[in-house]
């Protein structure tokens, strides 16, 4: 069953679109991100989900674009948003294809 933030949250992506996605929410998660009062549950939630924006995003080939927010959380002082965000790089990183893996 979905609870009703993440319903809310995918009809929002769905509306918006890969582009507008890509443009306006990805930056604004980067800006709430880089608040500093941010609870530390919120930041491992957000750090584990961000990878499955990729589709949402555009796919494969927009993939860069969670590279910023991600690596902000892999920075981040608790030791368990920065390895949900590791895990999260290494698999965006696994799923480019060989020549694409530049943005390691």
């Amino acid at each position: 069953m979905v609870s009703s933030k993440k319903f809310c949250y995918l009809i929002l992506i769905e509306i918006s679109g890969p582009t507008r996605t890509r443009e306006e929410l990805i930056p604004y998660i980067i800006e709430i991100i880089e608040e500093c009062d941010n609870e530390d549950e919120f930041l491992i939630k957000l750090s584990d989900q961000l990878i499955h924006l990729k589709e949402k995003i555009g796919g494969k080939e927009y993939a860069q674009i969670l590279v910023a927010p991600l690596e902000i959380l892999s920075s981040m002082e608790e030791s368990l948003v920065r390895e949900k965000a590791i895990e999260a790089l290494i698999c965006l990183a696994e799923d480019q294809d060989q020549g694409k893996k530049a943005f390691i």
